[in-house]
Protein backbone atom coordinates (compact mmCIF):
# COMPACT_ATOMS: atom_id res chain seq x y z
CA UNK A 1 0.00 0.00 0.00
CA UNK A 2 3.38 2.14 0.76
CA UNK A 3 4.74 1.59 -2.22
CA UNK A 4 1.00 2.82 -4.19
CA UNK A 5 0.96 6.13 -1.90
CA UNK A 6 4.20 6.79 -3.48
CA UNK A 7 3.12 6.24 -6.70
CA UNK A 8 0.29 8.33 -6.97
CA UNK A 9 2.56 10.82 -5.13
CA UNK A 10 5.04 11.20 -7.89
CA UNK A 11 2.19 10.97 -10.92
CA UNK A 12 0.47 13.78 -9.07
CA UNK A 13 3.61 16.04 -9.20
CA UNK A 14 4.07 14.89 -12.32
CA UNK A 15 0.90 15.87 -13.23
CA UNK A 16 1.48 19.45 -11.67
CA UNK A 17 5.01 20.22 -13.40
CA UNK A 18 3.21 19.53 -16.79
CA UNK A 19 0.22 21.65 -16.14
CA UNK A 20 3.09 24.28 -14.47
CA UNK A 21 4.59 24.37 -17.45
CA UNK A 22 1.48 24.48 -19.98
CA UNK A 23 0.86 27.47 -18.01
CA UNK A 24 4.15 28.99 -19.22
CA UNK A 25 4.80 27.69 -22.46
CA UNK A 26 7.40 29.31 -24.85
CA UNK A 27 5.96 30.86 -28.46
CA UNK A 28 8.65 30.30 -31.38
CA UNK A 29 8.25 33.79 -33.99
CA UNK A 30 9.99 33.67 -37.01
CA UNK A 31 9.97 37.41 -38.18
CA UNK A 32 11.88 39.89 -40.97
CA UNK A 33 14.98 41.39 -39.66
CA UNK A 34 13.48 44.77 -40.02
CA UNK A 35 10.90 44.15 -37.63
CA UNK A 36 13.66 43.42 -34.79
CA UNK A 37 13.73 46.90 -33.15
CA UNK A 38 9.81 47.42 -32.56
CA UNK A 39 9.08 43.38 -31.76
CA UNK A 40 11.73 43.27 -29.28
CA UNK A 41 9.79 46.35 -27.53
CA UNK A 42 6.78 44.47 -28.26
CA UNK A 43 7.40 41.23 -26.63
CA UNK A 44 8.66 43.50 -23.74
CA UNK A 45 5.60 45.25 -23.13
CA UNK A 46 3.46 41.83 -23.75
CA UNK A 47 5.43 39.85 -21.00
CA UNK A 48 5.07 42.45 -18.60
CA UNK A 49 0.81 40.97 -18.69
CA UNK A 50 1.81 37.16 -20.05
CA UNK A 51 3.84 34.74 -18.03
CA UNK A 52 4.74 33.01 -20.99
CA UNK A 53 8.21 33.51 -22.61
CA UNK A 54 8.78 34.71 -26.61
CA UNK A 55 11.17 33.10 -28.35
CA UNK A 56 12.26 34.95 -31.82
CA UNK A 57 14.03 34.07 -34.81
CA UNK A 58 15.43 36.65 -37.10
CA UNK A 59 16.01 37.15 -40.93
CA UNK A 60 15.46 37.75 -44.29
CA UNK A 61 11.32 36.96 -45.25
CA UNK A 62 12.07 34.40 -48.15
CA UNK A 63 14.44 32.84 -45.92
CA UNK A 64 11.31 32.43 -43.32
CA UNK A 65 9.62 31.16 -45.62
CA UNK A 66 11.73 28.54 -47.08
CA UNK A 67 12.49 27.31 -43.51
CA UNK A 68 8.55 26.53 -42.87
CA UNK A 69 8.09 25.06 -46.25
CA UNK A 70 10.81 22.71 -45.50
CA UNK A 71 9.13 21.54 -42.06
CA UNK A 72 10.42 24.43 -39.73
CA UNK A 73 7.06 24.82 -37.68
CA UNK A 74 6.99 28.11 -35.43
CA UNK A 75 3.82 29.38 -34.56
CA UNK A 76 3.62 32.47 -35.94
CA UNK A 77 5.40 34.03 -39.50
CA UNK A 78 5.67 37.99 -39.83
CA UNK A 79 6.55 38.77 -43.09
CA UNK A 80 7.77 42.39 -44.23
CA UNK A 81 7.06 41.03 -47.90
CA UNK A 82 3.82 40.88 -49.04
CA UNK A 83 5.05 38.50 -51.69
CA UNK A 84 6.74 35.71 -49.46
CA UNK A 85 3.69 35.77 -47.21
CA UNK A 86 1.22 34.87 -49.66
CA UNK A 87 3.52 32.46 -51.20
CA UNK A 88 3.35 30.78 -47.68
CA UNK A 89 -0.33 31.04 -47.87
CA UNK A 90 -0.55 29.65 -50.93
CA UNK A 91 1.70 26.76 -50.23
CA UNK A 92 -1.67 26.25 -47.52
CA UNK A 93 1.36 26.89 -44.57
CA UNK A 94 -1.04 29.49 -42.79
CA UNK A 95 -4.78 30.20 -40.97
CA UNK A 96 -6.71 31.65 -43.03
CA UNK A 97 -6.61 34.40 -40.53
CA UNK A 98 -4.16 37.30 -41.84
CA UNK A 99 -2.94 40.07 -39.21
CA UNK A 100 -1.61 43.15 -41.67
CA UNK A 101 0.45 44.97 -38.34
CA UNK A 102 1.60 48.17 -40.38
CA UNK A 103 3.12 49.76 -43.25
CA UNK A 104 6.83 51.06 -44.04
CA UNK A 105 8.55 52.71 -46.94
CA UNK A 106 11.76 52.60 -48.42
CA UNK A 107 15.02 55.32 -47.46
CA UNK A 108 18.06 56.02 -48.96
CA UNK A 109 20.74 56.95 -46.54
CA UNK A 110 24.91 57.81 -46.94
CA UNK A 111 27.28 58.84 -44.86
CA UNK A 112 28.44 61.45 -47.26
CA UNK A 113 26.84 64.75 -46.73
CA UNK A 114 27.41 66.21 -50.21
CA UNK A 115 25.19 63.42 -51.56
CA UNK A 116 22.14 65.08 -51.03
CA UNK A 117 19.41 63.53 -54.37
CA UNK A 118 18.46 60.39 -56.10
CA UNK A 119 20.82 62.15 -59.03
CA UNK A 120 23.82 62.27 -56.94
CA UNK A 121 23.52 58.47 -56.47
CA UNK A 122 24.35 58.38 -59.64
CA UNK A 123 27.60 59.64 -60.18
CA UNK A 124 31.10 58.41 -60.83
CA UNK A 125 32.86 57.08 -57.98
CA UNK A 126 29.94 56.24 -55.24
CA UNK A 127 29.26 52.99 -54.12
CA UNK A 128 25.80 51.55 -53.36
CA UNK A 129 24.58 48.70 -51.07
CA UNK A 130 21.16 46.44 -52.09
CA UNK A 131 19.31 43.81 -50.74
CA UNK A 132 19.77 40.57 -52.95
CA UNK A 133 17.04 40.26 -55.56
CA UNK A 134 14.87 37.66 -53.48
CA UNK A 135 14.77 39.22 -50.23
CA UNK A 136 12.14 42.33 -49.71
CA UNK A 137 14.61 44.73 -49.81
CA UNK A 138 16.19 44.14 -52.76
CA UNK A 139 12.77 43.55 -54.38
CA UNK A 140 11.40 46.84 -53.19
CA UNK A 141 14.61 48.86 -54.65
CA UNK A 142 13.83 47.29 -57.78
CA UNK A 143 10.54 48.42 -57.68
CA UNK A 144 11.73 51.95 -56.76
CA UNK A 145 14.49 52.29 -59.82
CA UNK A 146 11.25 51.38 -62.08
CA UNK A 147 9.42 54.08 -60.57
CA UNK A 148 12.23 56.31 -61.25
CA UNK A 149 12.57 55.27 -64.70
CA UNK A 150 8.79 55.64 -65.65
CA UNK A 151 8.84 59.14 -63.66
CA UNK A 152 11.78 60.26 -66.40
CA UNK A 153 13.26 62.49 -63.97
CA UNK A 154 16.72 61.96 -64.20
CA UNK A 155 16.13 60.15 -67.53
CA UNK A 156 15.27 56.50 -68.74
CA UNK A 157 17.55 55.04 -67.80
CA UNK A 158 18.67 55.89 -64.06
CA UNK A 159 18.27 52.16 -62.96
CA UNK A 160 21.56 51.13 -65.49
CA UNK A 161 23.79 53.64 -63.67
CA UNK A 162 22.59 53.28 -60.43
CA UNK A 163 23.36 49.34 -60.75
CA UNK A 164 26.66 50.08 -62.29
CA UNK A 165 27.18 51.71 -58.77
CA UNK A 166 26.16 48.73 -56.44
CA UNK A 167 29.08 46.79 -54.86
CA UNK A 168 27.40 45.11 -52.41
CA UNK A 169 24.19 42.79 -52.64
CA UNK A 170 23.09 41.66 -48.96
CA UNK A 171 20.99 38.72 -47.36
CA UNK A 172 18.87 41.03 -44.86
CA UNK A 173 18.02 44.76 -44.59
CA UNK A 174 20.01 45.38 -41.48
CA UNK A 175 23.33 43.80 -43.32
CA UNK A 176 22.74 46.54 -45.90
CA UNK A 177 22.31 49.51 -43.59
CA UNK A 178 25.39 47.96 -41.64
CA UNK A 179 27.60 49.09 -44.87
CA UNK A 180 26.75 52.19 -44.38
CA UNK A 181 27.32 52.89 -40.92
CA UNK A 182 30.70 51.34 -40.97
CA UNK A 183 31.51 52.87 -44.21
CA UNK A 184 32.29 50.53 -46.14
CA UNK A 185 30.29 51.84 -48.77
CA UNK A 186 28.23 55.46 -49.46
CA UNK A 187 24.78 54.78 -49.91
CA UNK A 188 22.15 52.35 -49.21
CA UNK A 189 18.28 51.62 -49.81
CA UNK A 190 17.04 50.47 -46.78
CA UNK A 191 13.31 50.97 -44.94
CA UNK A 192 12.56 54.49 -43.19
CA UNK A 193 12.44 52.58 -40.09
CA UNK A 194 15.93 51.44 -40.12
CA UNK A 195 17.19 55.55 -40.52
CA UNK A 196 14.79 56.43 -37.56
CA UNK A 197 16.92 52.90 -35.41
CA UNK A 198 20.31 54.86 -36.66
CA UNK A 199 21.40 56.57 -33.32
CA UNK A 200 23.99 58.65 -35.54
CA UNK A 201 24.16 62.54 -36.47
CA UNK A 202 26.75 61.26 -39.52
CA UNK A 203 24.09 59.34 -41.60
CA UNK A 204 22.05 61.71 -43.88
CA UNK A 205 18.62 60.30 -45.77
CA UNK A 206 18.39 61.62 -49.51
CA UNK A 207 14.61 62.52 -50.09
CA UNK A 208 12.41 60.12 -52.09
CA UNK A 209 9.38 61.99 -53.83
CA UNK A 210 6.32 60.24 -52.18
CA UNK A 211 4.77 59.42 -55.56
CA UNK A 212 7.54 57.07 -56.12
CA UNK A 213 8.57 55.60 -52.89
CA UNK A 214 7.61 51.95 -51.98
CA UNK A 215 4.79 51.44 -49.29
CA UNK A 216 4.94 48.45 -47.85
CA UNK A 217 2.74 45.97 -45.82
CA UNK A 218 3.72 43.48 -42.67
CA UNK A 219 1.87 41.07 -42.41
CA UNK A 220 1.57 37.93 -40.26
CA UNK A 221 -0.30 34.42 -39.46
CA UNK A 222 -0.42 31.26 -37.59
CA UNK A 223 1.63 28.50 -38.88
CA UNK A 224 -0.94 25.23 -39.48
CA UNK A 225 1.30 22.86 -37.83
CA UNK A 226 2.22 24.51 -35.02
CA UNK A 227 0.97 24.06 -31.20
CA UNK A 228 -0.47 26.95 -28.79
CA UNK A 229 -2.82 28.36 -31.35
CA UNK A 230 -4.77 29.93 -28.44
CA UNK A 231 -1.75 31.64 -27.28
CA UNK A 232 -0.59 32.81 -30.71
CA UNK A 233 -4.05 34.59 -31.51
CA UNK A 234 -3.23 36.31 -28.20
CA UNK A 235 0.14 37.60 -29.26
CA UNK A 236 -0.94 38.62 -31.86
CA UNK A 237 -3.95 40.19 -30.96
CA UNK A 238 -1.91 42.34 -28.34
CA UNK A 239 0.78 43.51 -30.76
CA UNK A 240 -2.13 44.44 -33.42
CA UNK A 241 -4.07 46.24 -30.87
CA UNK A 242 -4.55 50.00 -29.87
CA UNK A 243 -3.19 50.04 -27.13
CA UNK A 244 0.43 49.29 -28.76
CA UNK A 245 -0.11 51.50 -31.82
CA UNK A 246 2.12 54.26 -30.45
CA UNK A 247 4.98 51.55 -30.03
CA UNK A 248 5.06 50.95 -34.14
CA UNK A 249 4.51 54.84 -35.11
CA UNK A 250 7.71 55.85 -32.48
CA UNK A 251 9.47 52.95 -34.46
CA UNK A 252 8.81 55.05 -37.96
CA UNK A 253 6.11 52.49 -39.09
CA UNK A 254 2.81 53.70 -40.68
CA UNK A 255 -0.92 52.29 -39.02
CA UNK A 256 -3.98 52.55 -41.15
CA UNK A 257 -7.01 52.64 -39.58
Amino acid sequence: MKYIYISLLLIILTLGIACNRSDHDTLEVYAASSLSDVLNELIEEYQKISPHDISISYAGSSTLRQQIQYGATPNIFISADEIQFVKTQELNLLDRTTYELAENKLAIITNKKHISTLQDIIQNDISIAVGMREVPIGNYTNQLLLNINEENIYGNNYSDLFNINVVSKERNVKMVASKVLLKEIDVAVVYETDYISIDNNQIYKINIPTNINILTSIYAGIVKESSNRNLSKEFLNYISSEKVKHIWIKHGFIITD
